[in-house]
């Protein structure tokens, strides 16, 4: 899956070397993750869109999903779970909260 992060950090006026700085991530990582080719996790996904000022859902690329995806609830999921679990003390969540969007946007394309 795709990212938009160059397209939101240019509207914030940095670059993507300037973003991979303040998130202290290699950028060769965050080049890899904009481009679809390095998998991430949704807290680090939700780091980039707090810094970049949007949405999670803003930062996906529509065009690289077979679905259009623009959920607030999944931005309010994010920050529920954020604010009960501590850094590193449960990243199962990670995995509910993208099989919940698979099971939805599954039934979604299969018209169930």
């Amino acid at each position: 899956m795709r990212f938009r992060i160059k397209e939101y950090a240019h509207e914030q006026g940095l670059k993507l070397g300037e973003v991979a700085g303040k998130l202290r991530i290699p950028l060769s990582n965050l080049s890899a993750i904009n481009s679809g080719s390095r998998t991430v996790s949704l807290r680090l996904i939700a780091r980039i869109a707090k810094l970049l000022d949007c949405s999670v859902s803003d930062l996906l690329d529509e065009q690289s999903d077979a679905v259009a995806f623009r959920d607030a609830g999944l931005d309010q999921r994010v920050a529920q779970i954020e604010e009960k679990n501590s850094f590193g003390a449960d990243k199962a969540w990670v995995h509910r909260i993208m099989l919940a969007r698979q099971s939805h946007y599954g039934r979604v394309i299969r018209g169930k």
